[in-house]
């Protein structure tokens, strides 16, 4: 694989189907003035909260900002969360029409209190049961009738219980037969759910869970990797944060460090390399250019507070600011 020199308005206009667990991200900001009386712990002085779309809605938000369409499609409950979660994804003109509505569950939120500029603790709200089959086959038949339509598929599965074995199974044929780019990005508990995908996009530690050792040195990547390749029979793209990213594709190993100078905030940055992944292989750029952009993405938002998007402006200036840093 060589890499390519990508008009970047390629990116543009990709129609990428986002299958998963769609979550509310809940930032609660304060001031810490005194430990309190009741216990070692600091009283947070509350003065701010923001939401995002967390989890495969952020993946779709990244989509989105980059100028592609994301089609979401994953389950929520009916309550206070989703109609906050709603309300941010209409803001950034994403259909909500595909999700669908588990009054049995609660809507997946995560609440982080932060305060003197770094996190103090982090409140889940969630049920990980998987979803009924009448869900189940809901969905399924929304993503059916939407498949022609798609350039690309992303499963992002946090396995909150909406990526069923069935679900997996079926998407992933049906992906295979018209030929469509699919990409998974899916926890230890799911792995062997995937086989024969275009990539599957595990972190460090998600890594470390499936081949069942740590991963610390470079040779200790280039084992897991491999053994993540020949276990799915899928190309690899290994996200090791601060690290920078891993590419294991055919006979193609491969190691970029991160693009940014410094990190202000992780949250969501795994959503922006699986999404700008997503729209490079739907617009046919090589992977590993795919993996190149992807990767300079992942250092423009994590120089951002919270859960962020990138454009493709950002990108291109990050590229260009650090264009020393290659695959290698």
């Amino acid at each position: 694989m060589q890499q390519n020199t990508v008009d970047f308005s390629s990116l543009a206009g990709k129609y990428i189907g986002v299958i998963g667990d769609v979550m509310l991200d809940h930032f609660v900001y304060g001031n810490i003035e005194r430990i309190s009386a009741e216990a070692p712990i600091p009283v947070v002085l509350f003065f701010e909260e923001k939401y995002s779309p967390g989890g495969a809605a952020n993946l779709a938000s990244n989509i989105t900002a980059l100028g592609s369409h994301a089609s979401l499609f994953g389950v929520t409950g009916n309550d206070l969360a989703s109609g906050k979660l709603f309300g941010e994804l209409e803001k950034q003109n994403i259909d909500i029409s595909n999700i669908a509505i588990d009054i049995a569950r609660p809507t997946t939120e995560k609440m982080r209190i932060i305060g003197a500029d770094r996190h103090l603790a982090r409140l889940d709200k969630e049920s990980a049961e998987y979803i009924s089959g009448l869900i189940e086959k809901e969905l399924l038949e929304k993503i059916e009738r939407e498949m022609p339509r798609f350039d690309a598929i992303v499963i992002s599965d946090y396995a909150k219980g909406v990526i069923t074995k069935t679900m997996a199974g079926r998407v992933t044929h049906l992906a295979r037969e018209r030929s469509i780019p699919i990409l998974v990005d899916t926890k230890p508990k799911h792995f062997s759910f995937f086989k024969n995908v275009s990539v599957i996009t595990p972190n460090r530690q998600e890594a470390e869970g499936i081949v069942g050792k740590s991963i610390v040195t470079d040779e200790d990547i280039k084992q897991a990797g491999r053994i993540l390749q020949e276990l799915s029979q899928s190309h690899i793209v290994m996200k090791l944060s601060v690290d920078g990213i891993a590419l294991f594709a055919h006979d193609v190993v491969a190691r970029m460090p991160s693009f940014a100078c410094c990190v202000t905030d992780v949250v969501g940055a795994g959503d922006t390399v699986v999404a700008v992944l997503a729209i490079a292989l739907a617009a046919k750029v090589d992977l590993q250019e795919a993996v190149r952009i992807a990767n300079a993405a992942a250092g423009v938002v994590v120089e951002k507070s919270g859960t962020a998007v990138v454009c493709v402006d950002e990108i291109m200036h990050m590229l260009q600011e650090r264009k020393d840093i290659k695959l290698a």
